[in-house]
C-alpha cells in the first residue's frame, strides 16, 4: 500500500466511528485526544501515524509527566506491566519523563483492513486505560510497582474515545463481544490479554459450554460475574469460535516460550490439554450442533 492509501484507511475508519481528530499531513499522522475512566492520569493524546508505504503505529501518551524521582520506581512498573503484554509496550523517556503506549503491524504483504485499524486503536487505548492508575499510585509511593501491575491485570475498562455517538461498550473489559465485523476473528484480541484473563476466559468458555451441553470440567476455577455475563450471550456458533480461538492461543504461547525443549519443558496440566483438545471439540460439536456440524 501507499502511505496515501494508508492514511484514507485511517481517515475512513475514524470518519465511520464518529471520532474527532487533527490530521497533521506532514507527520503523515492523525491525533485523538481522549479521557481514561479512571481518577488519576485520566488525559491522553493518540497519534496513528503512516511512517512509510508499509508500516503503521499507535502511539498513546500521557499527559502528565513523571517527576525525576519517582521515575525509578516507573522504570520497574512498566518492566513488569511489558512481560505480560503480548501487544505493544510502555516506554518512559528518562529525559523528561514522558510516557507512552505504543503498538504497530507491519503491512507489506497485504492491505490494511477496518477490523485491522480498530484492534490497534482499541488495543493502544485499553492498555493506556488499564495501566493509567497505577502509573499515579507508583509516582505517589502508594503502592509498589507489583502491586500496581497485579492491580491493573484485574482492571476491567475500556477508554473513552471522543466523538462516539454511543458508548464504546456496554461492558467495558478485555473480555468483550462485539457485533462488528472485527468479531470475525478473536485472535487480536486474545493476544493481548494477560495469561491470567486468558485462563479466566477459558474457564468461563468451559463452564457456559458445561451449562448447554452437559459436558463439564471438574478443575476449573472461579469465574467473575462479567465473564458469564460476556459469555452466556454468546450463539453457538460464536461461543465455539471464541473455544477454538481460546485453545489456539494458548497453544501459540506455549510454543513461543517453549521453542526448542517444548516437550520437556511443558507443564503436565497444558499437555492433558492437548491431547485433550480434538476429542473435546469433536463432542462440543456434536452436542452443540447434531447432525448439523458439517455446516459450521
Amino acid at each position: 500500500m501507499s502511505m496515501y492509501e494508508i492514511e484514507q484507511a485511517v481517515k475512513t475508519y475514524l470518519d465511520e466511528e464518529n471520532l474527532r481528530y487533527k490530521h497533521e499531513d506532514g507527520r503523515h499522522a492523525f491525533l485523538l485526544g481522549f479521557e481514561l475512566q479512571c481518577e488519576n492520569m485520566n488525559q491522553c493524546m493518540m497519534a496513528i501515524t503512516a511512517h512509510d508505504e508499509e508500516d503503521l503505529s499507535c502511539h498513546v501518551t500521557y499527559k502528565e509527566n513523571v517527576p525525576e524521582y519517582a521515575r525509578s520506581r516507573v522504570v520497574e512498573y512498566i518492566t513488569r506491566a511489558n512481560y505480560g503484554l503480548f501487544l505493544g509496550n510502555f516506554q518512559l523517556d528518562m529525559n523528561d519523563g514522558q510516557i507512552i503506549y505504543q503498538i504497530g503491524a507491519a503491512y507489506s504483504d497485504h492491505n490494511i483492513t477496518r477490523a485491522e485499524i480498530g484492534r490497534m486503536v482499541h488495543v493502544a487505548a485499553g492498555m493506556a486505560e488499564r495501566y493509567g492508575q497505577g502509573f499515579y499510585d507508583v509516582i505517589n509511593d502508594s503502592v509498589t510497582p507489583e502491586e500496581a501491575v497485579e492491580e491493573a491485570e484485574n482492571t476491567v475498562a475500556v477508554a473513552d474515545l471522543p466523538g462516539r455517538k454511543e458508548e464504546t461498550a456496554s461492558h467495558t473489559g478485555s473480555v468483550q463481544h462485539e457485533s462488528s465485523e472485527a468479531n470475525d476473528d478473536y485472535r487480536e484480541m486474545l493476544a493481548a490479554m494477560t495469561e491470567q484473563k486468558l485462563n479466566t476466559l477459558a474457564d468461563a468458555v468451559a463452564k457456559e459450554m458445561g451449562s448447554r451441553t452437559g459436558i463439564e470440567k471438574d478443575d476449573l476455577g472461579e469465574v467473575p460475574a462479567d465473564y458469564t455475563a460476556v459469555v452466556a450471550d454468546l450463539s453457538a456458533v460464536e461461543l465455539l469460535e471464541l473455544s477454538f480461538a481460546v485453545l489456539d492461543e494458548r497453544f501459540r504461547r506455549v510454543q513461543s516460550e517453549t521453542a526448542s525443549t517444548e516437550t520437556e519443558k511443558m507443564s503436565a496440566v497444558e499437555l492433558r490439554r492437548r491431547r485433550a483438545s480434538a476429542a473435546l471439540k469433536e463432542k462440543l460439536r456434536e452436542r452443540l450442533f447434531g447432525d448439523e456440524r458439517e455446516a459450521v
